[in-house]
């Protein structure tokens, strides 16, 4: 998870966001698929060192299989 490698916990992430940290867990255990705001998108990128292109085909990749 690119987020364990940035070190970044999930608290800290859902606050920085403004989420619950039952909504990260959601994401990361494929529950749930994040809906996020613009101005969420670019946080999240900040915090996982990421480029929104990137985190635009993570989000595909995980929806294109939840489909499969």
């Amino acid at each position: 998870i690119k987020r364990q490698r940035n070190q970044v916990l999930q608290k800290d992430l859902a606050d920085a966001l403004e989420l619950s940290n039952k909504t990260i867990s959601a994401w990361e255990t494929g529950e749930s698929v994040p809906k996020l705001t613009p101005i969420q998108m670019l946080i999240l990128c900040e915090k996982l060192g990421c480029s929104l292109e990137e985190l635009a085909k993570a989000q595909y990749q995980t929806v294109s299989q939840k489909a499969s």
